[in-house]
């Protein structure tokens, strides 16, 4: 499957569109698609016809793909990260990546009409708020806290999560979040809205 993928592609196909930060871009052609770890799929097999295509996005943009529309929002992490949330004639999804306590992500989610899913991360449990504080990401406590800014009542399913802590960050982001619908997200999950 992946070898027809890159035959159509490398044949004049559609190139594989990836939407990030401006930032975020020139960390992937730096360090991953720099002909030391991975070829530039940027310019293979030719710079008019590439394998991918970098499309650069700021937070607060919005952009249309496949129908659907896209919207960038910005996060809190220690290295530049986002969030996004997609909108489809069926319902609105929202991801958002790695942060940690923002008001950003909930305003521009409460501006929504609805919101259906929400995929949010939650790295530690309780006991370790010290580190996950200086990671930027979330703990039961902190995201309890934020989602109590959260106006619309989604399907929330928790990613993120560190090995061999799964089931007590779950336990304990359960006890901490009442009156919603909490779920451990798992590879191979399928989200319908």
């Amino acid at each position: 499957m992946v070898d027809s993928i890159f035959s159509d592609l490398l044949s004049g196909g559609t190139p594989i569109r990836v939407y990030a930060q401006a930032e975020t871009l020139e960390a992937l052609r730096t360090h991953l698609f720099n002909w030391v770890l991975w070829p530039d799929f940027s310019v293979l097999p030719t710079p008019e016809q590439p394998v991918v295509e970098f499309r650069a996005m700021q937070p607060g943009e919005c952009v249309e793909i496949n129908g659907r529309q896209v919207e960038m929002v910005a996060v809190n992490h220690v290295v530049p990260g986002v969030g996004y949330c997609i909108s489809t004639p069926e319902g609105v999804l929202a991801f958002s990546g790695d942060t940690t306590t923002n008001d950003t992500l909930w305003e521009a989610l409460n501006r929504y009409p609805r919101l259906d899913a929400l995929i949010v991360e939650c790295a530690f449990g309780d006991r370790d708020e010290e580190l996950c504080q200086k990671a930027y990401h979330y703990c039961p406590r902190l995201l309890a806290a934020d989602l109590a800014k959260l106006r619309h009542q989604p399907a929330i399913y928790l990613t993120h999560l560190k090995p061999g802590a799964e089931d007590r960050i779950v336990e304990q982001c359960q006890a901490r979040v009442s009156g919603r619908r909490l779920r451990r997200l798992f590879g191979g999950d399928i989200i319908q809205l």
